[in-house]
């Protein structure tokens, strides 16, 4: 029995010995994780002037509950040179996306209204207010994070999908298929989150998702722009989840279950 019990206690001490260990070689990244995911399509930035504004709105608040009795300032709030640095170096070393500039020139592109006799922005216009698919001069290379779209496809993403009729006659297949190829759209997606979660790994999860995460469609008939769109938006996600030894991939639940066994087994003949 004595025996038993040495063992169980050396293995229980072989296994705070790992916990803490982990913790110090990961810089506490047990305990808090932020994460970063960017895609832009580099149209509409903002200069470096206004990281430090932008680097502020995506702060994470300020830590409640048992966070706060741990002393947050110095072992969960990275330096301010750091964050500033990732910011830098996500959009072309100085720059951040200006969704909001973005936002606002998209809502000028004018939509085509039949009833009032109203056409829409033709291609060139939208060129001009800074919406292109391309990143050269000669329109061969495609700007990153943008894509095509044609057909059914196009009016699909606008909400205006059409089911074809019945078509029999020749010259009605050939009517309906060149209806749909007057159909042409594009897409452009901008995404900046910031996730930052605390893990006390014993019975607690908070976590943080901030940002936006847009998607901007423009889809023209003929020559001229028949709907635009735009999907997504802000996004400001607090949760908060409880179990026990909640931990990333139940790190801390196998440890204790399956080392603690392994280590009884060690000691014991």
């Amino acid at each position: 029995m004595m025996v038993r019990r040495d063992a169980v206690f050396f293995a229980g001490i072989i296994v705070l010995a790992v916990f803490l260990s982990g913790c110090a070689s990961t810089g506490l990244s047990i305990i808090k994780k932020e994460s970063f995911d960017f895609r832009t399509t580099g149209l509409f930035v903002k200069s470096c002037q206004e990281l430090k504004q932008a680097e502020r709105e995506i702060e994470s608040p300020p830590k409640k509950g048992f966070l706060a009795k741990l002393n947050p300032v110095s072992l969960f709030k990275s330096d301010p040179k750091e964050r500033v640095e990732k910011l830098q170096t996500t959009v072309n070393d100085c720059t951040i996306p200006d969704i909001e500039r973005m936002v606002e020139v998209f809502k000028s592109i004018r939509e085509t209204d039949e009833k009032s006799g109203i056409l829409g922005d033709t291609r060139a216009e939208v060129r001009k207010k800074g919406f292109t698919i391309y990143s050269d001069e000669t329109e061969r290379v495609h700007r990153q994070n943008t894509r095509v779209l044609s057909g059914n496809d196009a009016l699909a993403e606008v909400g205006m999908s059409v089911s074809p009729p019945p078509l029999q006659k020749p010259e009605e297949i050939k009517a309906y298929t060149e209806f749909m190829k007057s159909h042409y759209g594009e897409q452009y997606f901008e995404r900046g989150l910031k996730k930052v979660t605390d893990r006390i790994c014993i019975n607690n999860d908070e976590s943080l998702e901030i940002g936006n995460d847009f998607s901007f469609i423009i889809v023209w008939r003929g020559d001229y722009v028949l709907s635009r769109l735009i999907k997504g938006g802000l996004i400001n996600n607090p949760k908060k989840e409880s179990a026990l030894f909640k931990c990333p991939a139940g790190f801390i639940g196998d440890l204790f279950k399956s080392g603690v066994s392994r280590g009884v087994n060690m000691f014991i003949p």
